[in-house]
Protein backbone atom coordinates (compact mmCIF):
# COMPACT_ATOMS: atom_id res chain seq x y z
CA UNK A 1 0.00 0.00 0.00
CA UNK A 2 1.14 3.66 -0.21
CA UNK A 3 2.30 5.35 2.74
CA UNK A 4 -0.56 7.57 3.64
CA UNK A 5 -3.28 4.47 2.73
CA UNK A 6 -1.84 2.09 5.02
CA UNK A 7 -1.95 3.24 7.99
CA UNK A 8 -5.68 2.69 7.46
CA UNK A 9 -6.48 -0.67 6.50
CA UNK A 10 -10.42 -0.84 7.47
CA UNK A 11 -11.73 -0.85 3.63
CA UNK A 12 -10.60 -4.95 3.55
CA UNK A 13 -10.21 -5.79 7.14
CA UNK A 14 -12.94 -8.21 6.44
CA UNK A 15 -10.88 -9.48 3.90
CA UNK A 16 -8.09 -9.82 6.04
CA UNK A 17 -10.11 -11.58 8.24
CA UNK A 18 -11.21 -13.78 6.15
CA UNK A 19 -7.97 -15.42 4.96
CA UNK A 20 -6.24 -15.43 8.22
CA UNK A 21 -8.82 -16.95 9.93
CA UNK A 22 -9.51 -14.50 12.60
CA UNK A 23 -12.53 -12.04 14.04
CA UNK A 24 -12.38 -8.56 12.22
CA UNK A 25 -11.95 -7.39 15.50
CA UNK A 26 -8.45 -8.67 16.13
CA UNK A 27 -8.00 -8.16 12.59
CA UNK A 28 -8.06 -4.46 13.53
CA UNK A 29 -4.90 -5.12 15.63
CA UNK A 30 -3.06 -4.68 12.29
CA UNK A 31 -4.24 -0.81 12.62
CA UNK A 32 -3.10 -0.27 15.91
CA UNK A 33 0.28 -2.16 14.89
CA UNK A 34 1.27 0.02 12.43
CA UNK A 35 0.76 2.98 14.77
CA UNK A 36 3.15 1.35 17.30
CA UNK A 37 5.55 0.74 14.42
CA UNK A 38 5.28 4.78 13.48
CA UNK A 39 4.87 5.97 17.11
CA UNK A 40 8.29 3.55 18.55
CA UNK A 41 10.03 2.00 15.19
CA UNK A 42 9.98 5.05 13.41
CA UNK A 43 12.22 7.48 15.51
CA UNK A 44 14.65 4.76 16.34
CA UNK A 45 15.11 4.21 12.19
CA UNK A 46 15.21 7.79 11.67
CA UNK A 47 18.13 8.12 13.91
CA UNK A 48 19.69 5.19 12.49
CA UNK A 49 19.64 6.44 8.74
CA UNK A 50 20.71 10.01 9.83
CA UNK A 51 23.90 9.87 7.96
CA UNK A 52 22.67 9.05 4.69
CA UNK A 53 21.65 10.75 1.84
CA UNK A 54 17.95 11.70 2.50
CA UNK A 55 17.01 10.58 -1.47
CA UNK A 56 19.08 7.18 -0.54
CA UNK A 57 17.05 7.06 2.39
CA UNK A 58 13.66 7.45 0.51
CA UNK A 59 14.23 5.19 -1.83
CA UNK A 60 15.62 2.34 0.64
CA UNK A 61 12.44 3.29 3.07
CA UNK A 62 10.12 2.81 0.28
CA UNK A 63 12.26 -0.57 -1.48
CA UNK A 64 11.67 -2.06 2.69
CA UNK A 65 8.27 -1.02 2.73
CA UNK A 66 7.10 -2.78 -0.69
CA UNK A 67 9.03 -5.72 0.76
CA UNK A 68 7.36 -5.27 4.44
CA UNK A 69 4.44 -5.60 2.59
CA UNK A 70 5.06 -8.60 0.09
CA UNK A 71 5.77 -9.78 4.15
CA UNK A 72 2.40 -9.20 5.03
CA UNK A 73 0.85 -10.78 1.64
CA UNK A 74 3.09 -14.03 2.44
CA UNK A 75 2.20 -14.33 6.04
CA UNK A 76 1.63 -18.16 6.85
CA UNK A 77 0.35 -16.39 10.42
CA UNK A 78 -1.89 -13.60 11.94
CA UNK A 79 1.40 -13.04 14.00
CA UNK A 80 3.82 -13.08 10.70
CA UNK A 81 1.23 -10.24 9.46
CA UNK A 82 1.39 -8.53 12.81
CA UNK A 83 4.89 -8.03 12.67
CA UNK A 84 4.95 -6.75 8.83
CA UNK A 85 2.25 -4.32 10.11
CA UNK A 86 4.84 -2.73 12.59
CA UNK A 87 7.56 -3.21 10.23
CA UNK A 88 5.58 -1.46 7.44
CA UNK A 89 4.46 1.34 10.34
CA UNK A 90 7.70 1.93 11.09
CA UNK A 91 9.20 2.67 7.74
CA UNK A 92 5.98 4.84 7.29
CA UNK A 93 7.07 7.02 9.67
CA UNK A 94 10.54 7.30 8.53
CA UNK A 95 9.58 7.96 4.88
CA UNK A 96 7.21 10.99 5.91
CA UNK A 97 9.82 12.16 7.85
CA UNK A 98 12.30 12.06 5.07
CA UNK A 99 9.81 13.07 2.96
CA UNK A 100 9.06 16.58 4.41
CA UNK A 101 12.94 17.38 4.81
CA UNK A 102 13.70 16.43 1.18
CA UNK A 103 10.55 18.93 0.49
CA UNK A 104 11.93 21.48 2.86
CA UNK A 105 15.31 21.59 1.33
CA UNK A 106 14.24 21.81 -2.28
CA UNK A 107 12.67 25.47 -2.13
CA UNK A 108 13.52 28.57 -0.63
CA UNK A 109 13.58 29.02 3.06
CA UNK A 110 10.45 31.12 2.70
CA UNK A 111 8.53 28.66 1.16
CA UNK A 112 9.81 25.53 3.29
CA UNK A 113 6.17 26.07 5.01
CA UNK A 114 4.11 25.34 1.86
CA UNK A 115 6.73 22.77 0.85
CA UNK A 116 6.09 20.69 4.02
CA UNK A 117 1.71 21.44 4.08
CA UNK A 118 2.16 19.83 0.43
CA UNK A 119 4.05 16.80 1.99
CA UNK A 120 0.94 16.55 4.61
CA UNK A 121 -1.63 17.11 2.39
CA UNK A 122 -0.56 14.77 0.15
CA UNK A 123 -0.69 11.92 2.78
CA UNK A 124 -4.68 13.34 3.47
CA UNK A 125 -4.75 12.67 -0.31
CA UNK A 126 -3.19 9.48 -0.33
CA UNK A 127 -5.60 8.76 2.37
CA UNK A 128 -8.96 10.16 0.98
CA UNK A 129 -8.40 8.90 -2.41
CA UNK A 130 -6.15 5.71 -1.67
CA UNK A 131 -8.29 3.77 1.06
CA UNK A 132 -11.44 3.82 -1.46
CA UNK A 133 -9.22 2.51 -3.96
CA UNK A 134 -7.21 0.28 -1.96
CA UNK A 135 -11.08 -1.38 -0.97
CA UNK A 136 -12.31 -1.66 -4.77
CA UNK A 137 -8.47 -3.60 -5.82
CA UNK A 138 -8.79 -5.96 -2.47
CA UNK A 139 -12.48 -6.79 -3.51
CA UNK A 140 -11.76 -7.22 -6.33
CA UNK A 141 -8.49 -8.83 -6.61
CA UNK A 142 -8.01 -9.99 -2.96
CA UNK A 143 -6.14 -7.72 -0.60
CA UNK A 144 -3.10 -8.93 -1.46
CA UNK A 145 -3.25 -7.03 -4.66
CA UNK A 146 -4.03 -3.49 -3.38
CA UNK A 147 -1.06 -3.75 -0.61
CA UNK A 148 1.03 -4.63 -3.75
CA UNK A 149 -0.42 -2.40 -6.39
CA UNK A 150 -0.14 1.19 -4.22
CA UNK A 151 3.05 -0.06 -2.96
CA UNK A 152 4.21 -0.01 -5.96
CA UNK A 153 2.88 2.75 -7.21
CA UNK A 154 4.63 4.74 -4.35
CA UNK A 155 7.98 3.35 -5.04
CA UNK A 156 7.85 4.36 -9.20
CA UNK A 157 6.39 7.45 -7.90
CA UNK A 158 9.45 8.30 -6.20
CA UNK A 159 12.50 7.02 -8.15
CA UNK A 160 11.00 8.98 -11.05
CA UNK A 161 10.11 12.41 -9.45
CA UNK A 162 12.37 12.97 -7.01
CA UNK A 163 15.49 15.36 -7.46
CA UNK A 164 18.84 15.08 -5.97
CA UNK A 165 18.47 17.04 -2.89
CA UNK A 166 21.31 18.74 -1.15
CA UNK A 167 23.56 17.28 1.57
CA UNK A 168 22.10 17.57 5.13
CA UNK A 169 24.79 17.06 7.73
CA UNK A 170 23.35 14.44 10.46
CA UNK A 171 23.80 14.48 13.74
CA UNK A 172 25.55 12.11 16.20
CA UNK A 173 22.33 9.57 17.46
CA UNK A 174 23.51 10.62 21.29
CA UNK A 175 22.83 14.63 20.43
CA UNK A 176 19.44 13.35 18.10
CA UNK A 177 18.43 11.40 21.29
CA UNK A 178 18.99 14.07 23.93
CA UNK A 179 17.04 16.71 21.44
CA UNK A 180 14.18 14.59 20.90
CA UNK A 181 13.77 14.19 24.54
CA UNK A 182 14.83 17.77 25.75
CA UNK A 183 17.65 15.96 28.10
CA UNK A 184 20.69 17.72 29.04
Amino acid sequence: MDVGTAELVVGILDLLAADTSVSISTTGRLVTAYALGIAFGAPIISALTQRFGRRAVLRAALAAFLVGNLVAVVATSFEMLLLARVLTGALHGLIAGVATGIAASLVAPERRGQAISLVVGGITVATVVGVPAGTLIGQALGWQAAIIALGTLALVGTLRLVPPVPSQAGGVLGAQTRAAFALT
